[in-house]
């Protein structure tokens, strides 16, 4: 039987840190981190009004990964979906462990989806190994017997790039859509909103508004790369409420000769018409 032993190690500056990254192997490994953590916006490339030198603190790894989320940078929860889809599957049935590290069987692919989505986006796998790479694309199942060993897999996997992206809510009906993807030169991003394009030429990290009508929209995000020439894309339905007065009414003025003033009472909106 194998046996690990837990080690402590103090990380000085960021060379150290480089250090013990590019030294990891089978038998050494990083395995987490000691918070609490801190980090500045200046350390994720996040810019804010805020001081980008202002030191932060991670208290635990759900504040970390949402900080790392936040700032738009690839998570493990991320790598694995994109290769999950493109490269290799789990073997099943397979045991996760749950935010609380009570264990979760699973028992197919569209249990492991649900209970994937079910989770905020500072959830990370966390599997109780050893578990079974089978891949797609080449006839061979490899098992991995820690996180090491599946990051290894992971990096090993030449996948497209899995698309999102976020959607805020503006005034009268507009929304700021903001594109996250691995950006280069020789990718273009395309959205479209009920199948109609509005923005071919979507940037990584840069928003622009669309106003929406009223009903559930269908979103998609389509990124075309050198080696995903028939892109990849991710869609969703967002769902767009009513915009219409909800104070509707009129008055009426009496003038001479049976002439008669209607006057229209609401809440008025830059893009509202009336007709009587």
């Amino acid at each position: 039987m194998d046996t690990y032993i837990k080690v402590f190690l103090a990380i000085l500056n960021y060379e150290g840190l480089l250090e013990v990254v590019g030294s990891q192997n089978v038998n050494m490994n990083i395995t987490g981190v000691d918070f609490p953590v801190g980090y500045t916006n200046a350390d994720l490339g996040y810019n804010t009004d805020e001081d980008p030198e202002k030191v932060k603190y991670a208290n635990n790894e759900k504040e970390l990964i949402t900080a790392l989320w936040n700032c738009r940078k690839m998570t493990l929860r991320y790598e694995f979906e994109k290769v999950l889809q493109q490269c290799f599957d789990v073997k099943y049935p397979v045991t996760m462990f749950d935010e609380d590290y009570s264990k979760k069987v699973l028992k197919n692919r569209e249990e492991l989806d649900t209970f994937l989505d079910q989770k905020c986006s500072c959830y990370q796998p966390n599997f109780q190994f050893p578990i079974t790479l089978d891949y797609i694309s080449e006839s061979k199942s490899v098992e991995d017997f820690s996180n090491y060993e599946l990051f290894e897999a992971i990096n090993s996997c030449d996948v497209c790039d899995i698309p999102s992206f976020a959607i805020r809510d503006l005034p009268q009906n507009n929304f700021e859509i903001t594109p996250i993807y691995e950006s280069y030169d020789t990718y273009t991003g395309v959205f479209t909103i009920d199948g109609e394009v509005v923005n071919d030429s979507a940037v990584n990290g840069v928003p622009f508004v669309e106003k929406l009508s009223a009903g559930s929209r269908y979103v998609c995000f389509k990124v075309y790369a050198p080696d995903c020439p028939e892109g990849i894309e991710t869609c969703d339905y967002f769902p767009v409420l009513s915009n219409c007065p909800n104070d509707l009414a009129f008055e009426i003025e009496p003038l001479p000769l049976n002439v008669y003033r209607f006057t229209p009472k609401f809440t008025f909106e830059d893009d509202y018409s009336t007709s009587f």
